[in-house]
């Protein structure tokens, strides 16, 4: 059986959340992306997530429990004026972290949400003037196996 992808509820969640207020938009919407590259007219701030980082299950006997983690990266360019963002992505970092902690904001057809958990932000090597701040989400999930 393969794990279910949540990176598109993760990034309704976030469109939704007022975390998207301070990203720049693309095609009228937050720049939140569920793939890279990203468009090369995407504007910063911006925010991607990944696909599904470190597949691991903790399934039982009568059950699939599959652990589910995503990187979710918040970009910044220190291009703008003034240089800023790099701030301006840390507040955002922070805010998705406190967003997704502990919090049952995730649902997925047919199966439980048993925990989310978000670890970081932490500061990544910046590439040129890009400033990235990177959350792991940890997602927890259940359902019970047909006898």
């Amino acid at each position: 059986m393969a794990d279910p992808d949540l990176a598109d509820a993760i990034r309704l969640v976030i469109v939704g959340s007022s975390c998207a207020l301070e990203l720049a938009t693309y095609l009228g919407a937050p720049a939140v992306f569920t793939r890279t590259p990203v468009p090369g007219d995407a504007g910063y701030p911006m925010a991607t997530i990944s696909l599904n980082t470190n597949p691991a299950n903790e399934d039982g006997i009568n059950d699939f429990r599959p652990l589910l983690s995503y990187s979710i990266m918040v970009h910044g360019s220190n291009q703008s004026i003034p240089a800023t963002q790099y701030r301006t992505a840390s507040e955002i970092a922070y805010c998705l972290r406190t967003l997704f902690h502990r919090q049952r904001n995730l649902t997925l057809s047919g199966w439980g949400i048993v925990n989310q958990r978000c670890v970081g932000p932490v500061d990544q090597p910046s590439t040129g003037q890009i400033t990235t701040r990177a959350l792991t989400l940890n997602v927890r999930i259940a359902q019970l196996a047909s006898s």
